[in-house]
């Protein structure tokens, strides 16, 4: 799962930069510092399939697994975890957030998946494969994105922090500051 996960990261972090079509390092790379030291080639992408998805799923946290694609949506009033047919886009699965709650970041770890809400302070964990809820945990700040290095979750709460939070009390083990060189 940890194979996938990190996969499906590169080669979305790969699509979103350069230039269709190139597989070679950009010569047009932006006047920045660290273009200037050479220390970050940026690399082209080439699209090879196109997927249908909801036009109305204000998607917040997504990850691929199994053949199908995770995805937690946002939105008060619509926001879900879904379990997604990538071929077809059809959900196949589904848990609704309770109305006034926005989905964001979501993770798995073993047969968990965990979310997180925006402004509620709210995560949970299901059951990843029948979508039953486990547990609510309580957390303070906002839940943005999260992903795991397969023992640990690592939010984000849109600050320069990533909390290190253990998934099974979503007490916070350590926190990284993330700066810029």
């Amino acid at each position: 799962m940890r194979l996938s996960v990190l996969l499906f990261a590169v080669v979305l972090a790969t699509a979103c930069s350069g230039t269709p079509g190139n597989n070679k390092p950009a010569n047009n790379v932006n006047n920045n510092t660290a273009a200037k030291q050479g220390s970050v080639p940026v690399y082209g992408y080439e699209i090879v399939n196109t997927y249908p998805h909801d036009p109305k799923a204000f998607t917040e946290g997504l990850f691929y697994y199994d053949g199908f694609l995770y995805e937690s949506t946002g939105e008060e009033n619509q926001s879900s975890l879904r379990k997604v047919e990538l071929t077809t886009g059809k959900t196949v699965q589904q848990w609704r957030n309770p109305a006034k709650e926005f989905g964001e970041g979501i993770a798995m770890i073993g047969d968990k998946i965990y979310q997180l809400t925006y402004q509620d302070h709210i995560a949970r964990s299901f059951d990843s494969k029948t979508f039953t809820l486990q547990k609510e945990f309580n957390y303070d700040g906002e839940g943005w994105g999260m992903t795991t290095d397969g023992t640990n979750l690592l939010m984000d709460q849109g600050g320069p922090f990533v909390r290190i939070v253990d998934p099974a009390t979503f007490n916070t083990v350590r926190t990284l500051q993330i700066k810029q060189p």
